[in-house]
């Protein structure tokens, strides 16, 4: 007999290199694997319909088990020792692109070393096999069973009791056993959030949609068990039906739109409520075969994501899914099914970003604007009052009730420990004590009490902003060509024009740095943020001085925060103002949206695609 051209590689230990490979399996990932082989189950069916049940089982002298099972076309005894059995198996050819066959045994076996005991039926009959780990030699291979007749198999005739209710002639079941015959496997494995709804929710944030026909039920429950490790909690079944359906139902507005080699699915919720069963926030992902891939976490990542696809504020609100177009070839996920990948290559997602970016709808734009209007006054009005207070040492809590600022013998004591003199909001009166004035003592409110005693508590002066534009100021006011005024006394006190030409070239430089639906409302924020903050130092500072500084003649202070001071004082700190402005424009409109950014992403992205393409023709 002649040789083999070729002596096909063989795998010594499986058991190690499942072990190794499980390391790369995300936590739960065994509920996609096997949620999947059923799905493909039942769509193997004469009308390409079925029925996926994650329930719960109790087995003689064990405690609850976790249990799977479809009303697919189910297993003959053959195939369930050929497939089962082998590490890379599966109904069809294994390819790229395909459920690779080896999914289930490597996310389920490592904690499951109990076992997996695999039920089958076809036309009414069903058989049984037990996958598990040998406790002596520990390696990972099916249990000889008793057959029930006398004998003995690895595959035997399905024990009675053990066949779902809606499993007519054919299906399929399988039981994960754990690590130990007591261990409840209806709970939260390691990794995952405990929850009594953590099935639903892994399933519906793991699955876009289900194929028509197809329905998919987890059970919901607390799992607790009595003192023999019975359930002693009633549990209930939800029909999941996958993150689309949230989307569509909890959304003011959705639709798509197309890129390059993909389509954008975005979805504009109507809150940012946390839900137990779906991802009810914004972030964003990549779509591919009815499942999700690269999911956004929580917080930075989905941030960072949105704010590249030029989404600046409102990003709490927002989905948007790129979708890879299906006749892409090449496309194929990691061990961990999590992440897609082009031939090996990233997805260009910074590629459909910019094109989300450039071609962004209408609705999208408008939640910027009115995320824009909603927290960027507020927002940054506490910015400001937190670093003011920062910088000159102020508390930020106020003295609790009945625990004013103490008065008496001519001194007063202020929140710090420290005295000063009276004399209170003008920072005039006379002094009683060496002691300096200090900003409490300046800027200090006041609010009658119960027993009528003054209650003190350190304030910071309100700005206003006045501009044409709102008809908050006229054009040709004593405040044209100034940077604003202060008007002592006033409930807003440092009165800002908005329409003072450094501030406008700030904006505009800002603008030409960053791209995007929203970014003039960004810029104008924040530039008015940081001059507001400089000009309230400014008369912070020079109140105090002027109550502490001997040398300066009457009328230096007022001089300083003066119409010509305060505009004097906004034009000569440019360099400084415009780096801090930069930082936070980068912060709140994403890095990725600068202009040259996008061009260096573009140009990365083309360049790999040809370098991709170069090597299929090479092949």
């Amino acid at each position: 007999m002649a040789a083999q051209s070729t002596l096909n590689m063989t795998v010594d230990d499986t058991t190690f290199l499942v072990n190794k490979l499980h390391e790369d399996c995300a936590p739960g990932q065994f509920v996609r694997e096997y949620t999947e082989n059923s799905k493909r189950a039942c769509a193997e069916n004469s009308d390409g319909k079925g029925k996926i049940v994650w329930g719960a089982i109790e087995l003689k002298a064990m405690g609850p088990k976790l249990m799977i099972a479809d009303n697919g076309v189910g297993m003959t005894p053959k195939q369930m020792k050929d497939l089962l059995n082998r590490l890379s198996s599966s109904g069809g050819i294994q390819a790229r692109g395909k459920n690779y066959g080896i999914g289930a045994k490597i996310s389920a076996l490592p904690i499951n070393k109990q076992g997996l005991i695999y039920l089958s039926w076809q036309d009414g009959e069903g058989y049984m096999m037990h996958l598990h780990e040998d406790p002596e030699t520990k390696k990972y291979g099916l249990k000889l069973l008793d057959d029930g007749n006398g004998g003995s198999g690895y595959v035997v005739r399905a024990a009675k009791g053990l066949k779902p209710n809606f499993i007519k002639k054919h299906g399929t079941a399988v039981i994960f056993l754990g690590n130990s015959a007591e261990e409840n496997t209806l709970l939260a494995p390691k990794g995952v959030k405990p929850s009594t709804k953590w099935l639903t929710r892994a399933i519906n944030t793991r699955y876009f949609e289900f194929p028509e026909g197809i329905t998919v039920q987890a059970i919901e429950g607390k799992f607790n068990t009595d003192a023999e490790g019975r359930l002693e909690d009633e549990a209930q079944n939800r029909e999941v039906v996958g993150q689309k359906a949230y989307l569509e139902q909890n959304s003011e507005s959705y639709s798509e739109v197309p890129l390059t080699g993909a389509t954008a699915r975005w979805y504009i919720l109507k809150d940012s409520k946390d839900s137990p069963l779906w991802n009810s926030k914004g972030h964003g992902g990549m779509l591919h075969q009815d499942e999700v891939y690269d999911v956004t976490s929580p917080g930075a990542d989905s941030v960072a994501f949105l704010q590249e696809c030029g989404v600046p504020v409102g990003y709490q609100r927002l989905v948007v899914y790129f979708e890879p177009d299906s006749k892409t070839p090449g496309i194929t996920t990691d061990t961990a099914r999590t992440r897609l990948s082009i031939d090996n290559e990233p997805l260009p997602k910074s590629l459909w970003a910019s094109e989300f970016r450039a071609n962004m709808p209408e609705e999208v734009a408008a939640l910027i604007e009115a995320a824009s209007d909603e927290a960027g006054l507020q927002d940054h009005r506490q910015r400001i009052e937190r670093r003011i207070r920062d910088v000159f040492e102020l508390s930020s809590e106020k003295p609790p009730h009945g625990q004013p600022v103490q008065k008496g013998e001519g001194r007063e004591h202020s929140p710090g420990g420290g005295t000063s003199s009276g004399g209170g909001g003008g920072g005039g009166g006379e002094k009683k004590s060496s002691g300096k004035p200090s900003i409490v003592d300046l800027f200090i409110g006041s609010k009658g009490s119960a027993d009528s005693k003054k209650t003190k508590e350190v304030g910071i002066p309100q700005v206003r902003w006045l501009s044409a534009a709102d008809k908050s100021r006229s054009e040709g006011d004593e405040l044209e060509g100034f940077a604003g005024r202060y008007v002592p006394g006033a409930s807003e006190p440092l009165q800002l024009n908005g329409d003072f030409h450094i501030f406008q070239e700030e904006i505009d430089h800002a603008c030409r740095k960053h791209k995007g639906r929203g970014i003039r409302k960004i810029a104008e924020q924040t530039v008015r943020e940081w001059y507001a903050q400089s000009l309230l130092e400014l008369v912070l500072t020079t109140r105090v001085s002027e109550s502490t500084t001997k040398t300066w003649k009457h009328g230096a202070a007022a001089q300083l925060i003066s119409q010509i001071g305060l505009t004097a004082a906004a034009m000569g700190s440019r360099w400084v103002m415009r780096s801090r402005i930069t930082l936070s424009m980068a912060a709140k409109a994403g890095r990725g949206n600068t202009a040259d950014h996008s061009e260096v992403k573009r140009s990365d992205v083309q360049g790999r695609k040809t370098t991709v393409e170069a090597k299929r023709a090479v092949a």
